[in-house]
């Protein structure tokens, strides 16, 4: 994840594994004796192996156009500037002959690196992204190049040449031209590894601690936050027993593993990471956990010893260990009693080993009141989108647009509009509602029948019931998260909403629109962003009376807009929950200009001619740069409220997009555009500015022309009216 003050941000993931299983393979093909060493991008870990010297670093991760992206030691991202980066990698200058930065927009760090002695480095043009597939074929073929013998130059040649040639690769010409090798007239007819001898290169990798965990579960999605949350409670604030609560089938486990992997693969615990799965064993004794524990750590501890327990701790003390205890539930379902003596003998362990640290996984917390401190993390529904995508890959990616219920093919719809257009089917805001067991089962289900109403009505059967919402899924949390540093909203008291509390929002709200629409929320001062957003949506289309929905990535769009607002005017706000002082003003002055310039184009809004406030300058710019001159795509601005971005190739040799603002201007509900020159020109509506624009000809993502997307009988008539003077 990403923080800044004040919000938190999921990063994509990357398909680093895959990445370096095409590394090795270069590796085991050229046959080549060398040594080589795998390791997390962390600043410490960087200078390290600086100090100690290489000849090739190879760099995979996120790219910007300001800096590389590294982690630090509680798993969140933070951005290396290009300057401090540069004098990182002077210690290693005089022995480092190459660079490969797989990132994406990395030009600028490659020229760093240049700027800091080394001399051949490969990058990626700085407005560039490259496909997954693409750059795993490169990165392979230029390795095993180089590694055989080849000049840098050769290996370089032979690496985009292959990945040109790639099957199944769109626009495989363009990957290949994606990829520089700097400095631009530098001498790159040079060989790194002009004599290896013959045999098997060496892992110097550290080996990690002992452990059994579990395989990685297969589509874990959505849980970034928790897991960092496990993270730095541990490795920052040095808690030594941590609980993952809520209800069965919530994802508990697959935090619990996922943290663990984490923990262990970046050398936390010295001695080790053991996972034990204690569900079903409901009638265990003190004395049986303390053997299950001793015989899965692997500890030589005598059967005629009298106390394995005490034995057990003997053990322990010794050691510096992370245990996983997943799936107490049925050791806590027990009377008053035994519960209590399974908390006293966690204390006890924890108490007594000073080194021993413990993550639990169970329905409610275990209580532990005395002796240490325990630290509860509630776990709750996932967004819908992430849901949404999680059943996507459950499922094989096979939902389509017509799955959806949506008339046209898939190539109308985007991947966003289609996941979105799925978060709203009952079945996943009814039934599913952010369930990820439940989740599981549908994908199951959906397999058999390729039917979502189907899916339905089976999943109602098995379990019974006829509505579930969000809210019932988390009233076993809801304990938990009012006496949680984590609470998504403020509590108050069931008697709040009366006079005073009218009198409140009175004061803070003074649009009746927006006081009908924070109603469904009384007598709350603040909300959880994800209720937010599902209200957001079934808002949205009954204010606006259009028949397209927010897309998912709209509404997150839209939230994050809302953040921006509250942090601009000082308001009461955390990154999980939305207050209704920053409601006010986000309303006025992002949510109110915004539907009033969609109204103004329900037509061209619902026939999916304007892309949503999720689409940013640089998606666009990616959809249209391969087009013709003329190529165009219009999208709903999130920056300028109200405001529509036509994005458009200006010229074909050098290449350009450009990107103008079309404002609506709220009096009249005019249009008005100025290209650059100082002029605005208005128009009574946006079909009138796109028929007349002689810059704009063929409509993207549809790739119509602008006649056959915009003109009907209807309009063509009213075109011909108009004042005659094109952009």
């Amino acid at each position: 994840i990403m923080k800044n003050l004040h919000q938190v941000f999921t990063v994509a993931p990357l398909d680093v594994r895959a990445e370096e299983k095409g590394f090795i393979n270069a590796i085991t093909r050229s046959t080549k004796q060398l040594r080589y060493k795998k390791d997390f991008a962390t600043v410490d870990r960087l200078t390290s192996n600086a100090i100690l010297g290489f000849k090739v670093l190879h760099y995979s991760g996120h790219g910007l156009k300001h800096g590389l992206a590294f982690e630090d030691e509680i798993g969140v991202m933070h951005v290396v500037p290009i300057k401090t980066l540069q004098k990182l990698i002077k210690t290693a200058a005089d022995k480092l002959k190459l660079v490969f930065v797989a990132a994406c927009h990395s030009q600028v760090a490659g020229e760093a690196f240049v700027k800091a002695g080394v001399k051949h480095v490969i990058a990626v043009k700085i407005s560039e992204k490259v496909a997954d597939k693409g750059a795993q074929n490169f990165m392979n073929k230029f390795y095993l190049s180089l590694l055989v013998g080849h000049t840098v130059q050769m290996a370089f040649d032979t690496a985009k040449n292959n990945l040109e040639a790639i099957p199944n690769l769109p626009l495989a010409a363009d990957e290949a031209g994606k990829y520089l090798l700097l400095p631009d007239k530098g001498n790159h007819n040079v060989r790194i590894f002009p004599e290896l001898k013959a045999g098997v290169a060496v892992d110097c990798t550290e080996r990690l601690a002992k452990e059994n965990l579990p395989a990685p579960y297969d589509q874990f999605l959505g849980r970034n936050f928790e897991v960092q949350q496990v993270v730095e409670k541990f490795v920052k604030d040095r808690k030594r027993l941590i609980t993952i609560s809520g209800v069965r089938g919530i994802g508990k486990s697959g935090i619990a593993v996922t943290a663990a992997r984490y923990l262990l693969e970046r050398g936390v615990f010295r001695d080790g990471v053991y996972y034990f799965r204690f569900g079903g064993c409901r009638n265990m004794s003190l004395q049986e956990i303390a053997e299950t524990i001793a015989e899965n750590m692997g500890l030589n501890i005598p059967t005629s010893v009298r106390s394995i327990s005490v034995a057990l701790k003997n053990e322990l003390r010794k050691m510096e260990v992370l245990l996983v205890m997943d799936g107490l539930d049925d050791l806590l379902d027990q009377s008053v009693k035994e519960r209590q003596s399974v908390g006293t003998y966690i204390s006890g362990l924890l108490r007594d080993c000073r080194n021993l640290k413990i993550m639990a996984t169970c329905c409610h917390p275990i209580g532990i009141k005395r002796g240490v401190e325990e630290v509860s993390i509630p776990v709750g529904p996932m967004q819908m989108d992430q849901i949404c995508q999680l059943f996507n890959k459950l499922t094989g990616d096979t939902i389509d647009a017509k799955k959806v219920g949506f008339k046209c093919g898939d190539g109308f719809y985007t991947r966003a509009e289609i996941l979105g257009a799925l978060a709203g089917h009952s079945l996943f805001k009814q039934i599913i509602a952010g369930h990820p067991g439940r989740c599981w089962e549908a994908a199951s289900h959906f397999k058999e029948n390729l039917d979502l109403k189907k899916t339905e009505d089976i999943m109602q059967k098995q379990l019974h019931i006829n509505r579930i919402s969000t809210d019932q899924i988390n009233s076993n949390l809801h304990e938990e998260k009012q006496n949680s540093e984590h609470s998504a909203y403020t509590p108050m008291d069931a008697t709040a909403f009366d006079a005073g509390y009218i009198k409140k929002i009175d004061a803070i709200i003074d649009s009746v629109d927006a006081k009908h629409f924070w109603h469904a929320f009384q007598p709350r001062l603040s909300v959880p962003f994800q209720e937010f957003k599902e209200h957001l949506e079934s808002h949205f289309r009954q204010f606006v009376q259009v028949r397209r929905p927010l897309s998912q990535n709209d509404i997150l769009t839209m939230c994050q807009m809302l953040q921006k607002i509250a942090m601009k005017h000082n308001c009461s706000y955390s990154f999980n929950s939305v207050s209704v002082d920053a409601f006010s003003i986000w309303w006025k002055l992002w949510y109110v200009p915004f539907t009033k310039t969609v109204k103004r184009m329900r037509d061209a809004w619902d026939n999916n001619l304007v892309m949503g406030v999720s689409y940013s300058k640089p998606i666009v710019h990616n959809e249209i740069k391969t087009g013709s001159v003329g190529s165009f795509m219009l999208r709903l601005s999130g920056n300028n409220p109200g405001c529509v971005v036509m994005g458009f190739v200006a010229s074909d040799q050098p290449k350009k997009v450009m990107h103008v603002l079309i404002e609506c201007v709220q009096t009249t509900g005019h249009f008005r555009v100025n290209f650059n020159d100082g002029k605005y020109q208005t128009y009574p509506s946006l079909k009138g500015l796109i028929l007349q624009c002689k810059r704009v000809t063929v409509l993207y993502p549809q790739s119509k022309s602008k006649y056959e997307a915009f003109v009907t009988k209807k309009f063509s008539k009213e075109i011909e009216d108009e004042d005659e003077h094109p952009s």
